[in-house]
């Protein structure tokens, strides 16, 4: 697939080179989280293939389109960068729904319930088995 428009345009703020740019990609960023989240977006803990595709769109306009200021030609295809951009927010998204979540409140009452640590002093052959160091 070959994309064509004007990257600066659509930099710069363009609205009518961002509409070119989304009418030209969408079906390859839907591809591409497709492709990458297989069949993790049909479970209900992860999130939907209309929000995958909306986080790559903001990412690419994240810090005043740092991404698409930094696209290189000479790397590779216009098509290839927005597909692994495409596969990279994604996958971040997909690790970010399978971590565990605890409220914070609960993790600092868990530090404080652990129980002091033995007061350490003296040698390193009191803190380890000597049997587990090297000479």
């Amino acid at each position: 697939m070959t994309i064509e428009f004007d990257l600066n345009a659509c930099v710069e703020g363009d609205q009518g080179a961002w509409d070119d740019f989304i009418n030209q990609t969408a079906g390859l960023i839907h591809a591409a989280v497709r492709r990458t989240a297989g069949n993790q977006l049909d479970s209900p803990s992860t999130p939907d293939m209309d929000d995958c595709v909306q986080a790559v769109y903001m990412r690419l306009l994240k810090n005043d389109c740092r991404l698409m200021r930094n696209y290189d030609p000479n790397r590779a295809s216009l098509s290839t960068w927005v597909t692994l951009v495409a596969r990279s927010v994604t996958i971040d998204l997909l690790r970010r729904k399978s971590l565990p979540m605890k409220p914070l409140q609960d993790f600092d009452r868990a530090i404080d319930e652990q129980p002091e640590p033995d007061n350490i002093s003296g040698s390193l052959d009191q803190a380890a088995p000597m049997h587990l160091l090297t000479q």
